[in-house]
């Protein structure tokens, strides 16, 4: 039997055969890096809206729990006076209305102690209210954009709205809201002040807070949150 010609047998690829499986080899070799890529920048995405929304889930049931336990004294033997007959310790619920930066003072029985023998009690004075960003918070444009704060004294002084430790709860906050339940209304109003003749030591029965921070994947766009907290000790005063 005659062997087959060399060029029969041992028969290899085109120039164009070689140059068209290297461009589809490139094609699907970028379509791939272009997946992957896309799938680590919507991962990063998630990440950070899922580490914002923990975020603002705990500065919301911060606000809650000491809310459950707000309460309000009227008796000046409770609140205690000095030797001269001085009032030590004013109790107060004073929210003010201030557009989209609300504030909020009261009196709460949450208060942690952390260290022995401190001179501190369940009791304290506590207020939620916003400060504006400054560049340095995050090294951004942060126009706009408030930080959510926390002021704590315990035990509660003379002056409900002053003195004790502030801390930072929230950053790239928007708005800060609260509404107040007036049973006697049957409605939500904007203020409430404990101290004044209309709610003189009287609590709201609930309180409704908004909390509106800038989304952390799109920094044009807002995500807001919402909740409403029963006042348990609520109408007050509790001179238990």
């Amino acid at each position: 039997m005659p062997s087959q010609p060399i060029s029969s047998r041992c028969r290899g690829f085109t120039l164009i055969e070689v140059l068209v499986a290297i461009t589809l080899l490139a094609i699907i070799s970028l379509l791939v890096w272009q997946s992957m890529g896309s799938s680590v920048v919507m991962k990063e995405r998630f990440e950070k809206k899922d580490q914002d929304f923990q975020a603002v889930t705990l500065a919301m049931n911060r606000i809650s729990r000491d809310l459950q336990a707000a309460v309000l004294f009227s008796n000046v033997e409770i609140l205690g006076v000095s030797a001269g007959g001085e009032q030590m310790t004013k109790s107060a619920f004073i929210g003010t209305n201030a557009g989209d930066q609300d504030k909020i003072t009261f009196q709460t029985l949450a208060h942690l102690r952390y260290f022995k023998d401190v001179k501190e009690s369940d009791l304290a004075e506590a207020s939620y209210f916003l400060e504006p960003m400054t560049d340095e918070d995050r090294g951004e444009d942060v126009s706009g954009l408030f930080r959510l704060r926390k002021r704590e004294t315990s035990p509660p002084d003379a002056d409900p709205e002053q003195g004790g430790a502030v801390t930072t709860l929230l950053t790239g906050v928007k708005e800060l809201n609260f509404r107040y339940y007036n049973q006697q209304k049957n409605e939500f109003v904007d203020e409430w002040d404990s101290t004044k003749l209309d709610n003189i030591h009287k609590l709201p029965r609930a309180v409704e807070i908004v909390l509106v921070v800038r989304d952390p994947v799109d920094e044009e766009g807002s995500l807001q949150f919402s909740t409403v907290v029963l006042l348990e000790m609520a109408p007050g005063p509790n001179d238990f």
